[in-house]
């Protein structure tokens, strides 16, 4: 096992894993008595800058959380996106909100935000119907019929 010490010495020389692994030491050790996220999400930042996938996910995920940065779900998209077009988990389904490619992961490059569209307070926002009970005209818990 490798050292926490020797860790930060090849993080401050630039080696993206070394990046990488601290900062999962300093979200996930053992021994912390608190979750250091700032400085997880820092070293995660140094790795992503030279595109380690599983930097960018992890961070992605401090993005997507608000944990050790400021909470953006834009810069959380744009970091799930390209660690899934590396080749990271989040392109075998364990992604963001269960999205399995990254052919399907919304563009927020432009800068726009990322919004849960609103439901209706009489039904479903895409215009389905309730299905209806041919015996007592009572809406089923089968779903809904388009």
């Amino acid at each position: 096992m490798i050292t926490t010490r020797h860790l930060r010495k090849l993080a401050n020389q630039g080696d993206a894993d070394a990046q990488f692994r601290l900062g999962y030491r300093f979200a996930f050790a053992r021994k912390r008595e608190r979750v250091a996220w700032s400085e997880a999400a820092r070293a995660w930042t140094a790795a992503a800058a030279q595109e380690h996938p599983r930097a960018e996910f992890y961070l992605a995920t401090c993005y997507d959380l608000g944990r050790g940065v400021r909470k953006d779900l834009s810069k959380a998209m744009r970091l799930y996106r390209s660690a899934a077009e590396k080749g990271h988990a989040t392109d075998r389904g364990m992604g963001p909100f269960g999205i399995k490619s990254p052919a399907f992961l919304p563009d927020y490059t432009d800068g726009t935000k990322f919004t849960i569209p609103k439901v209706q307070p009489n039904g479903p926002a895409n215009g389905s119907q309730p299905i209806r009970s041919e015996t007592n005209g009572t809406s089923s818990a089968a779903g809904f019929r388009r």
